[in-house]
């Protein structure tokens, strides 16, 4: 997802308050976060909802 889809999801109508608003919470800027977990976005001590053998 682009940064504009993530934000209209997470319910910000201007993207770009969204990306100051990532900012001001994580220390980094969306581009920097997804750069950084390099497509890993759920803590890996978590079971995955994908792969929990007690899933939907």
């Amino acid at each position: 997802m682009t940064t504009g889809q993530v934000a209209k999801e997470a319910g910000f109508a201007d993207p770009a308050y969204f990306c100051r608003f990532f900012r001001r919470e994580t220390g980094m800027t969306p581009g920097e976060f997804r750069a950084r977990v390099d497509g890993n976005h759920h803590d890996p001590r978590i079971m995955s909802i994908a792969v929990a053998p007690d899933g939907p």
